[in-house]
């Protein structure tokens, strides 16, 4: 928007009006000591985003310490602190190629008193957004705006923005929200920071130590911060699966929340005991929840031989329209042994479903072009359920008709909002007469694992994502068409990688603790809806069947689509 405005010389119109802005500047202005000026290839900027003892803690763009190429060989590296102007020598922790992000060290500056409470890891507020850091200075820009989300990423008009502010912080009303990448004079692309924080912790030192801005006090992040802490050496020790791994756990937390189940493993590896393996990867609850179970009362599952009005399709062959019977039964859902990488909202439960059936491929084009041509683009609270002008959308108008993009009939359909998805499986069921909707995440992730049939593997039907799905390796930077790959277990396509999919569910971080476990719908309300399966555009351990992610309902994404489910 500002971008056009520029063009057309109405920014002078426009500007005394953004100027009345509601940011709190003079929180800007205390923002200031959490930015660095960082020297390396290339000038920039960066931010603390933790420290331990006497070292902080610094994220950057890659290619400001490694140059365009990523030249793993840098110079010295040089920050320089708001309270601080003395250069100090800082080292490069490891960098992300495939995010251009790097992760520093440096010494604590003297006098430094740089802000904790100061991130907003779910930005809802998408105008005036600031940075600082310009002209190798600590400068607070003019006000931008939020034009366009895609997964992972915040691409913002913002005036003023020039080389040589990469690794500035992308700030709101509500504080830091990404880490800027690239600018070409008028526009921004940000790392979001849920991304930069997932990213950078991986499976060590719990690097990232921000917290949301201004909402609790200290001693609330510190105790957050030692549950973080606990959460990822229980991580680490479920990965290494050694006794070793789970007495450094005990000896650390020996009241902890998983004590008792790290005592169980011992005893397994010790061979003193051996406990079902079905309660590996569980936490210490579920297992608790899982053996108190009188067996008396668990009903059977389906035997297709016995009953012949279950037919071959129901055993997970295609069967009307490409839907694939998915037999009812319980599952543990979340965090199981073999996932790997999981985050808090993952914790693994027990859950258990009904029968239902799931699309056997994402929607395509063609069969949301078909769609449009019955019902429209509606509007739909605001938006339609397509962006018709989104240079990705393989969609078009063709002599009053939509049609797919000549090539691109068979891939998923992106561009298309929650509401849009919805819309799509409520036109279904009035023209079945089925019950049509979109699955909920319980459902999704049941059928990614291959229902009953599941092997346990990391995604939907293989260890290695290369066998079964799209990603950022093999995608070539683009969607492909659906069933290319190979299925799961059950006979679906595409699960993990190609196009994350719609779920039904409200997000929710906690409701695996809090919701349901017989057919869980998710939360009453909330902001975000649920996404799974990760996309061409991702690394592949977030294609994993387990990854939670959620998205602003009411936008439009070149990596997201989405199938449904049909209730019998």
């Amino acid at each position: 928007m500002l971008r056009k405005l520029i063009k057309t010389g109405l920014i002078l119109v426009l500007l005394p009006q953004i100027m009345q802005s509601q940011m709190n500047l003079e929180w800007l202005e205390e923002l200031k000591s959490n930015v660095v000026k960082v020297s390396g290839a290339e000038n920039g900027f960066g931010f603390i985003i933790g420290e331990n003892k006497d070292r902080l803690y610094l994220a950057t763009a890659a290619h400001v310490i490694l140059g365009k190429y990523f030249d793993t060989n840098p110079p010295a590296i040089g920050v320089e602190f708001y309270s601080d102007r003395r250069i100090y020598n800082a080292t490069m922790i490891s960098f992300f190629e495939d995010y251009d992000l790097a992760l520093l060290e440096a010494p604590f500056p003297v006098g430094s008193d740089w802000e904790i409470n100061c991130v907003d890891f779910n930005a809802s507020i998408y105008e005036d957004v600031r940075f600082i850091g310009r002209n190798e200075d600590w400068v607070i820009s003019l006000p931008g705006q939020i034009n366009r989300i895609n997964v992972g990423n915040l691409y913002a008009d913002i005036i003023g923005i020039q080389p040589g502010c990469s690794g500035a912080p992308l700030i709101n009303g509500d504080g830091i929200i990404g880490l800027i990448i690239e600018q070409d004079g008028v526009q921004a692309r940000a790392i979001d920071l849920s991304t930069v924080r997932q990213v950078i912790n991986g499976d060590r030192y719990n690097y990232f130590t921000l917290q949301s801005a201004k909402k609790q006090d200290y001693s609330n992040h510190h105790e957050q911060d030692e549950d973080y802490l606990e959460f990822l050496t229980w991580k680490a020790a479920k990965q290494k699966n050694t006794i070793a791994a789970y007495r450094n756990y005990t000896r650390q937390y020996p009241n902890g929340v998983n004590a008792e189940l790290a005592d169980i493993f011992i005893a397994r590896l010790q061979n003193k005991e051996q406990p079902d393996e079905d309660l590996a990867g569980l936490d210490y609850e579920a297992i608790q929840e899982r053996t108190s179970d009188d067996p008396s009362t668990i009903e059977p599952a389906p035997n297709i031989a016995e009953n012949p009005e279950m037919d071959e399709a129901q055993s997970g062959a295609v069967t009307e329209g490409e839907m694939i019977f998915v037999q009812s039964g319980k599952f543990i859902m979340g965090c199981t042994e073999e996932q790997i990488n999981c985050d808090r909202n993952e914790i693994a439960h027990e859950v258990f479903l009904d029968d239902f059936f799931i699309s056997r491929f994402e929607v395509t084009n063609q069969q949301f072009a078909e769609f449009l041509n019955e019902e429209g683009n509606r509007e739909e609270e605001g938006k339609t359920w397509i962006n018709e002008k989104a240079d990705f959308l393989r969609i078009e108008m063709i002599n009053g008709k939509y049609a797919a993009v000549r090539g691109f009939e068979d891939h998923p359909v992106v561009g298309v909002s929650w509401n849009g998805a919805n819309a799509f499986c409520r036109w279904k069921t009035k023209k079945t007469g089925y019950t049509y909707r979109l699955p909920t995440e319980a459902e999704w992730e049941y059928a990614a694992r291959g229902g009953h049939l599941a092997t346990a593997t990391q995604y939907a039907g293989a260890e290695k994502l290369e066998d079964v799905g799209w990603f950022v390796s093999n995608s070539d930077g683009q969607t492909h068409p659906v069933g290319q790959k190979s299925p799961n277990e059950l006979g679906i396509y595409d699960m993990s990688g190609n196009v994350w999919e719609w779920c039904n569910d409200w997000y929710g971080s906690d409701f695996y603790t809090t919701g349901d476990t017989n057919n869980p719908k998710g939360p009453l309300k909330g902001n975000y809806r649920s996404i799974r399966g990760g996309s061409w555009y991702n690394f592949a351990w977030i294609c994993r069947v387990g990854l939670r992610y959620n998205s602003i309902p009411n936008a439009y994404f070149n990596s997201i689509g989405f199938r449904c489910v049909k209730i019998p």
